[in-house]
């Protein structure tokens, strides 16, 4: 039985060996493997630094999941000095490519963290007291949106151009343009709030134009 487990230990080795020289010499496959398994501590110690070490070589190579992960762990400070501003970095960029990414569907981009919904949207500038006076950094999340927006297929993206255009986001406030593109992203209003264009766009008022009810 002792003798047993040493060969197993020795093919898991082995192995682990294997799958990281061809993590480093780029397999896309093998570094997701890696990034998962010192993430989890799956048939390793568990360690964040290798796991984020993985994960940014993954993302370099424009693996949209890589970026998420990536940006998550800049987030909460996970294997990696906590940054709000490389885990926007690293966010929009997934936003950037919009439906292309792969990650992105007519919900947006959403994932849990625990028992908590997330949405890529939550890290934009403007909902960081610190950043949401960037103006340039606000604009290059407005315009993904814009972009996204554009897709017919993309009913969040639409909901959050109107509140960007209702708040003056990363573009001069336009109230005309955020009534238009929430009557475009009506369903995705309806679904997560409930209510329609004209109850959402009195709460706007009251909290971007108080007075203007």
């Amino acid at each position: 039985m002792k003798k047993d487990k040493k060969e197993a230990e020795r093919w898991r080795r082995k192995a682990l060996a294997q799958e990281i020289a061809a993590a480093e010499r780029g397999d896309a496959e093998a570094q997701r493997r890696l990034s998962n398994r010192y993430a989890s501590g799956e048939g390793v110690e568990k360690d964040m630094k290798e796991a984020v070490r993985w994960w940014r070589k993954l993302a370099e190579q424009g693996d949209a999941g890589a970026c998420i992960d990536l940006g998550e762990c800049y987030a909460e400070g996970e294997g990696v000095e906590k940054s709000a501003q490389e885990a926007r970095r690293w966010l929009l960029k997934v936003l950037e490519r919009g439906r292309e990414s792969g990650v992105i569907d007519e919900n947006g981009c959403v994932w849990f963290r625990g028992e908590h919904q997330v949405s890529l949207t939550d890290y934009a500038p403007w909902n960081d007291a610190a950043a949401v006076r960037d103006e340039e950094e606000c604009a290059r999340w407005f315009r993904a949106l814009r972009k996204l927006a554009k897709n017919k297929s993309a009913p969040f993206a639409r909901y959050e151009l109107g509140c960007c255009y209702a708040a003056g986001r990363g573009v001069k406030q336009n109230w005309k343009e955020a009534v238009r593109w929430w009557r475009n992203g009506e369903t995705a209003i309806r679904g997560a709030h409930g209510a329609g264009i004209r109850r959402v766009a009195q709460k706007a008022l009251r909290k971007w134009a108080p007075g203007r009810e």
